[in-house]
């Protein structure tokens, strides 16, 4: 696996396939805007943000705002950002299967444990790996929780037509892929060639989830529309 991660396939063509992909679901949210569901509104807002983070964090001159030079405290930064933005996608099932508000205390505890790890944990100039492990393992458990009641539910007909489906898909598969690799990078560091190939696992997961978010703007969720309501009249039923 290590020799394939090493392979000429991971030139720069490679990588800013990547890039793109991550404006795919920007676009697909563009055009389809003004169908937006409210989770899809909240999903796109998402896409941004991430986009935005990832492409600051790389810019030389944000680097060189630090001494020594490092975009770790980027990501202890917006890392609890788009976990707040992550809650919010999936607030009416926190609050419809627990309480209303069960997602602040969420968002409160996680911001807390980011505040720390910054200054007590792994460091400010160090990579999150405490923060993001938490991150990464309380998203798989919202997405394994929406998981678990669908199947006890059945609310939704046709899944493939749900755009909460495909965000809880690319969610499960990225951040349970991502777990352990985040909560290790610090150890894996001091080896930088072998981290270096092992983090090339994460762009593959990245890569899935960008494409499981824009066949979540494309989708057209059914709308199920009211049973009419029989009057009785004098006359019987209208």
């Amino acid at each position: 696996m290590i020799d394939f991660l090493d392979s000429k396939f991971w030139g720069f063509r490679f990588e800013a396939l990547y890039e793109w992909t991550m404006i795919l679901p920007v676009v697909a949210g563009l055009f389809a805007f003004s169908r937006h569901t409210s989770i899809q509104r909240k999903l796109f807002f998402y896409c941004v943000a991430a986009i935005i983070f990832e492409y600051f964090s790389q810019m030389r001159w944000a680097i060189d705002q630090f001494e020594p030079r490092s975009n770790a405290p980027y990501y202890h930064f917006f890392t609890p950002a788009l976990f707040i933005l992550f809650v919010f996608i999936y607030q009416k099932f926190l609050r419809d299967t627990f309480s209303r508000r069960v997602d602040i205390w969420l968002i409160a505890l996680f911001v807390l444990f980011s505040i720390w790890n910054a200054g007590f944990g792994d460091g400010l100039f160090h990579f999150p790996g405490l923060s993001l492990g938490l991150y990464a393992f309380l998203m798989m458990s919202l997405a394994i929780g929406y998981f678990l009641r669908l199947m006890t539910t059945l609310e939704l007909e046709r899944l493939e037509k749900e755009p909460v489906f495909w965000i809880n898909s690319g969610v499960l598969i990225y951040f349970s892929g991502n777990f352990l690799l985040w909560l290790t990078m610090n150890y894996l560091l001091k080896d930088y060639s072998l981290s270096f190939s092992i983090y090339k696992i994460s762009v593959i997961l990245g890569f899935c989830l960008n494409i499981f978010f824009t066949i979540a703007f494309v989708c057209h969720p059914k709308v199920v529309l009211p049973i009419p309501v029989s009057k009785k009249t004098p006359h019987g039923n209208e």
